[in-house]
């Protein structure tokens, strides 16, 4: 799925902000920021919400007895955000320096968990645990299987115009593989989406239907206006069977859909 492996580069980047460095969230005008990857740093990291091994500090931090849940982090040094459940709610994002509730603001983000000041005290919150990828949605069956026999790319089967089917294994795999990062890169717009360029010739994105020059604009409905946006996105992944990707390519709208088994 395009946008997943798209969302994928958000975790543990480095980020190049042409934007003012504070971190903020997306409550005002937007700003163009370009995504650019880190490779070591993703290929260590757990893209789908798995605690981490060793932290690379914080570990002595006691953990805080709020009622608060951690289900996601991108580490992006000052510009990181945290998906911050509070009292059972749904996680928001939340950016380094924000309030999450009164009195609490999120101080440090790691790759397997943040550090919150409560007052004078510094506590911790620890990355959920979470299934593994390949355990997600469950395995294909018969009845999910196409009538006419599809066109298959490397772990990319192409039905018709613009759908494609393709499985968690696979993604998981094009995730890991060495010169993944490398195969694209994204630039959010100011008037909203995010613009995909620089896109290699025979990577797993142009086989997947996009282009260079293709904006993002929204996924299965919703509207991608910012980088929390995605996040939310990324977040709820697990639970997704199909993905419509909505796109202006030349002053057109299409649709890219991808089935996930």
């Amino acid at each position: 799925m395009a946008l997943l492996l798209l969302a994928s580069q958000l975790a543990d980047l480095t980020w190049r902000m042409t934007s003012p460095k504070e971190p903020v969230l997306a409550t005002g005008p937007a700003t163009s920021r370009e995504v650019t990857f880190d490779p070591a740093s993703l290929q260590a990291a757990d893209l789908f919400g798995h605690a981490a091994g060793a932290p690379a500090s914080g570990e002595n931090v006691p953990v805080s007895s709020l009622n608060l849940s951690l289900s996601g982090i991108v580490a992006a040094g000052a510009g990181s955000i945290a998906l911050i459940g509070v009292a059972g709610a749904p996680a928001e994002p939340f950016a380094i320096g924000q309030e999450i509730v009164p009195g609490v603001v999120l101080q440090t983000a790691y790759a397997d968990r943040v550090l919150i000041r409560r007052g004078a005290a510094v506590e911790s919150l620890v990355l959920e645990t979470s299934a593994p990828l390949t355990a997600m949605g469950g395995a294909p069956t018969g009845a999910r299987a196409a009538t006419a026999a599809p066109k298959s790319s490397q772990g990319i089967q192409t039905h018709g115009h613009n759908q494609f089917t393709l499985t968690r294994d696979f993604i998981q795999e094009q995730m890991r593989a060495p010169d993944f990062l490398g195969q694209a890169q994204l630039l959010q717009q100011a008037s909203g989406g995010f613009l995909v360029r620089d896109i290699k010739s025979g990577s797993v994105f142009e086989k997947l239907g996009l282009r260079a020059g293709d904006v993002i604009t929204a996924v299965n409905g919703q509207q991608l206006t910012s980088v929390e946006d995605t996040i939310k996105f990324y977040q709820q992944i697990g639970n997704v069977g199909t993905v419509q990707l909505e796109l202006r390519r030349g002053g057109r709208v299409e649709n890219l859909q991808y089935n996930i088994q």
